[in-house]
């Protein structure tokens, strides 16, 4: 976890820029197999890059504020 004054770091660029992209063509996010299998092709842990994006909060707490909510830990994003 990293707090929201860090830059992001190459794999953490590279999962917003992929969900990014495909937002802007279909006005839609794309779901979670989809980024997971596009972040495995280019060599990273789709929830391992989604569980480090910056946030503020305890991880375990629900009040946490990030780009990505879970519903608990191991839980699909």
């Amino acid at each position: 976890m990293s707090t929201l004054i860090n830059a992001l770091d190459e794999a953490q660029t590279t999962l917003i820029e992929l969900v990014w992209s495909q937002f802007e063509k279909s006005a839609q996010f794309p779901v979670f197999n989809w980024v997971e299998y596009q972040m495995r092709e280019r060599g990273y842990d789709a929830a391992e890059v989604i569980g480090g994006l910056p946030s503020i909060g305890r991880s375990d707490s629900r009040s946490r504020y990030s780009a990505i909510w879970m519903d608990s830990a191991g839980s699909i994003p």
